[in-house]
């Protein structure tokens, strides 16, 4: 089960998120002034926070009928991300994480975003190959030409674990 940090203020006091913060700062600073989520085409993080780049995720929302968002599609994946995870551009969630019951978590966090509520989502992950690592993301709305959200901008962060305790304290 994930631990989900919704007050994202105290998590940016951890030095491990400094990456999230700076992205989550980048987005804030693109948003309406009334508040509603930037336009992609106002930001070029790739450009803007090269640094961040091997963090970040960008998705297409798919959406029903409807108009409730069913999956997502990884339009591109940083190269952190590719290493920790494999390359899953071109894919859609439900092709990855196939048991919506077992990533509960996960696929939340995804509709959560898409309605503006953001928030960390924390894992410790056990790889037969790699021991175990924790994986934070956080994933934040963006819009195209109208007011509904149509994709999500995500940055992601892992780091091992030490003596099967997160390498930081929240």
């Amino acid at each position: 089960m994930a631990e989900r940090l919704d007050d994202l203020a105290a998590a940016f006091r951890a030095p491990a998120y400094a990456t999230v913060q700076q992205v989550h700062d980048y987005w804030r600073a693109r948003c309406a002034p009334d508040g509603r989520p930037p336009r992609r085409d106002d930001l070029d993080p790739l450009l803007d926070i090269p640094q961040a780049a091997p963090n970040l995720t960008l998705l297409d929302v798919e959406r029903g009928a409807d108009g409730r968002p069913v999956d997502y599609f990884f339009r591109l994946v940083g190269t952190s991300v590719v290493a920790f995870e494999g390359d899953c551009t071109g894919r859609r969630l439900s092709e990855i994480l196939i048991d919506r019951d077992l990533y509960a978590d996960a696929w939340a966090q995804y509709a959560d975003a898409t309605a503006g509520r953001l928030w960390i989502r924390v894992e410790t992950l056990a790889w037969q190959d790699r021991g175990h690592l924790t994986y934070s993301s956080l994933f934040l709305p963006l819009r195209r030409e109208g007011e509904a959200v149509e994709m999500l901008l995500g940055v992601h962060v892992h780091e091992g674990v030490k003596d099967g305790r997160p390498p930081v304290a929240l």
